[in-house]
């Protein structure tokens, strides 16, 4: 059997055990995430705006890409892109809407199946590095960074523990900014109609919730809370990817009207960031690569 083949079928026995993947392999799911088009949020549009050119001609590898959203944004602005999923069900579907592009199935925590040094844009989008724990965010980062190019850019989303995400609960109905009654009334019955299935899947998970210092691991309301995720401060997230080799000095947006932030501004309504980081030099080799490509912050 092949690496790849080997690395997709421990994907599939993994998501009979995985509480994420079984969630996310469900066709609900799926039509779920379909539900989002092409950008996410502001705060995504505003960092792929910033970074849209810099990127172009480069290759780039596009890490969960899901049921597909993000290829047709990635695709058209390289002729070396690659895409790869943990889910063999979501790999599929994309596989078979964008069968022109190449989608792998893989572990974002292990990119061992790609050349050091490669690519010039790499891509995390959707919180997706909220689906590991806390110490398996490490790897991911640590992954990331060898398969960057020297002062290669790195866009991840992250959730924020102080904003309103991580205080939602399924006995609370939460509107999101309409000025529609319609709207308004369909949200509310929406989420009374799923009160007892968040109610069953958050006593269930809740069990596994774990808290340190600047960070928390907790159901997310998002398919009906079948799903745990990582939340951070700010501080914490610039702190990891100064640590593994990345710049921390960069731009970070907002999510909810694409605003840049910074350490100390309030953040209590914000879900999550799009932080736009650079793979830096390595240490042993002294300076900052960072003059090699003009930097996304300037």
């Amino acid at each position: 059997m092949g690496s790849a083949e080997a690395i997709e079928t421990r994907m599939i026995a993994v998501a009979k055990v995985d509480p994420n993947q079984r969630t996310w392999s469900k066709a609900s799911s799926q039509r779920e995430l379909d539900s989002v088009a092409r950008f996410t949020d502001p705060g995504e549009r505003a960092a792929l705006d910033l970074v849209r050119e810099e990127i172009r001609d480069e290759p780039i590898l596009d890490i969960g890409v899901g049921t597909g959203r993000t290829i047709p944004l990635l695709r058209p602005l390289t002729s070396d892109y690659r895409a790869l999923d943990y889910l063999p069900a979501m790999v599929e579907v994309s596989r078979r809407r964008y069968p022109e592009a190449r989608i792998d199935v893989g572990d974002a925590r292990d990119l061992s199946g790609y050349p050091a040094g490669h690519f010039g844009f790499v891509n995390f989008s959707f919180s997706g590095i909220d689906a590991v724990g806390a110490k398996d965010r490490r790897l991911v980062l640590r992954a990331v960074h060898r398969v960057l190019a020297p002062a290669g850019i790195f866009l991840l989303s992250t959730l924020n523990i102080d904003g309103p995400s991580y205080r939602e609960r399924p006995w609370k109905v939460r509107l999101w900014p309409t000025r529609n009654p319609i709207r308004i009334a369909r949200q509310i019955a929406t989420q009374v109609a799923g009160a007892p299935l968040n109610m069953l899947h958050w006593l269930r998970l809740k069990k596994q919730t774990e808290r340190g210092f600047g960070y928390a691991v907790a159901p997310l309301s998002a398919h009906h809370y079948g799903i745990m995720a990582h939340y951070t401060t700010l501080q914490r997230q610039l702190r990891e990817l100064e640590e593994e080799g990345f710049a921390s000095d960069i731009p970070v947006f907002e999510s909810r009207r694409g605003k840049r932030v910074s350490l100390g501004d309030d953040t209590s309504r914000v879900d999550w960031f799009h932080l736009v980081s650079r793979r830096l030099q390595r240490a042993e080799d002294g300076a900052s690569l960072r003059g090699a490509r003009p930097s996304p912050n300037r």
